[in-house]
């Protein structure tokens, strides 16, 4: 995954990612690498990675020529489970019942409730004995603010419809059944993607709990594309957390 960061301009990174700027010590480049005309570089599945055309550590290489790059898709089996995974779990509530554009809130945050506490994702030492809370804390910071929140433009207009956002709507049972339903059809699969290094396959998973959060994180944006439309993601899942 191509990150969304600014690594270029760090001042204005730490400015819209908060998060960012409170990492003081963050890694370095596992692999830091200049290409050549006619060479090749494999990123496996998930890892996040930045590019710079014309840019070298060496200044006799900064040249800023131009560069033409070819990028090949591979389906590694970790990309392959997460296509499982994407599969199972689409469209979890139109295939077991309904679901009004009241109750959208209600069911987003019953499946990444149920998702994020399934997956062991919560962090069990920031002292909330709440565990739904804390998935909801969880779900705020990594997806909504990590992802969405710097992204965002919000008018005067749309702030003051969000302070006169109804009550969310309770979930009924069949829906509960269906996310109870659609989360363990999936269970196996992320087990899958947590499996000892050289297990899957003949490839060696080195961040298996990273790749699990971006697959988490994945399927968060799916149900709501789903449910909602892209352009309104953010929107639905500031009103599912609230």
């Amino acid at each position: 995954r191509k990150a969304q960061v600014n690594l270029d301009d760090i001042l204005l990174a730490e400015e819209q990612y908060p998060h960012f700027a409170n990492d003081k010590n963050p890694p370095q480049p596992f692999l830091d690498v200049t290409l050549k005309p006619g060479d090749a570089l494999e990123i496996p599945a998930f890892w996040f990675h930045h590019v710079e055309n014309g840019l070298s550590s060496s200044k006799e290489e900064n040249d800023h020529e131009p560069s033409v790059s070819l990028n090949s898709f591979v389906l590694s089996d970790p990309m392959m489970i997460a296509q499982q995974i994407f599969q199972k779990a689409s469209q979890p509530i139109v295939r077991y019942t309904s679901c009004t554009k009241e109750q959208v809130p209600g069911v987003l945050r019953g499946l990444g409730v149920r998702l994020i506490q399934s997956l062991g994702l919560v962090d069990k030492n920031d002292g909330d004995d709440d565990d739904e809370a804390a998935a909801v804390a969880f779900i705020q910071r990594n997806l909504v603010e990590a992802r969405y929140t710097p992204l965002m433009v919000v008018s005067e207009e749309e702030q003051q419809n969000d302070d006169a956002s109804a009550d969310r709507v309770p979930v009924t049972e069949e829906q509960q059944q269906a996310i109870e339903t659609c989360i363990k059809n999936i269970r196996s699969d992320f087990q899958d993607l947590v499996m000892e290094e050289g297990e899957i396959g003949k490839e060696q998973v080195v961040d298996r709990n990273g790749i699990v959060l971006l697959v988490a994180l994945h399927l968060l944006e799916l149900w709501a594309v789903q449910m909602v439309g892209a352009p309104s993601v953010h929107d639905a899942w500031k009103k599912a957390l609230e």
